[in-house]
């Protein structure tokens, strides 16, 4: 989906398979597109997506410059486009369908995590 964005980006670095890239609860100054491999999005033991090549992770941390929702790691050798606020704020100025393809991979994610939520929690009385 985001494939043609990220080919054009310069910060790629490699993450070997089972590192953490980043940690629920932790700031997030950059997200990450993958251009290879593949990511595990998880909260405690119950992973929430697995991120492949071609679509983004971490941008919800990035555009409210809060604390990360969840932690990811990597499932396989990856390779991982870094992105900054101040790259993230050219992809959209200069690609404003990078934009709004992000908008519906974050609504889709919060609808899912919304479905999560309600399917873990039980009523009280």
């Amino acid at each position: 989906m985001f494939r043609e964005f990220l080919e054009r980006e310069p910060n790629v670095i490699a993450v070997p398979a089972g590192a953490t890239i980043f940690q629920e609860g932790d700031r997030g100054t950059v997200m990450f597109g993958v251009i290879s491999g593949a990511i595990d999005i998880f909260t405690g033991n119950v992973i929430l997506e697995v991120v492949g090549p071609g679509m983004v992770f971490g941008e919800m941390a990035l555009i409210d410059e809060d604390v990360r929702s969840a932690s990811a790691s990597a499932r396989t050798d990856c390779r991982l486009v870094q992105i900054d606020l101040a790259a993230f704020e050219r992809l959209v100025a200069n690609n404003p369908e990078f934009a709004r393809l992000l908008m519906k991979v974050m609504a889709r994610r919060l609808r899912r995590m919304d479905l999560w939520a309600m399917s873990t929690s039980s009523p009280t009385r």
